[in-house]
């Protein structure tokens, strides 16, 4: 936080369906997202979320029906390193976090 000092925190949204609906995986991600707030509450900052369908729509990534996450995936990284060549990740949650903050920025 000192190093960076940011502004603002967009995080994706917690989603039963994202962890195959077992409710103690489900439980654990809100925990996290708590214990953010509660870090980030200390620095007077807020955490906005936004949910995987809605940064997807904005950056241009189709989702619904028939897609599988393995597609997601795949397309979220191509789409990370079409917008940030310079990073050239093969990560799909570095991808996510570049097209979250792009979709924020959108």
């Amino acid at each position: 936080m000192k190093k960076y000092q940011p502004t603002k925190v967009i995080a994706e949204e917690p989603e039963p369906a994202f962890v195959k609906n077992n409710i103690s995986v489900y439980r654990k991600l809100t925990f996290v997202h708590g214990a953010i707030c509660m870090m980030l509450h200390h620095y007077d900052l807020e955490m906005e979320l936004c949910t995987s369908s809605h940064w997807r729509k904005i950056v241009g990534i189709h989702t619904g029906r028939g897609i599988k996450r393995i597609e997601l995936k795949a397309k979220d990284i191509e789409e990370a390193n079409k917008f940030f060549p310079q990073v050239n990740t093969k990560s799909d949650d570095v991808a996510d976090a570049i097209l979250i903050g792009l979709s924020y920025i959108k």
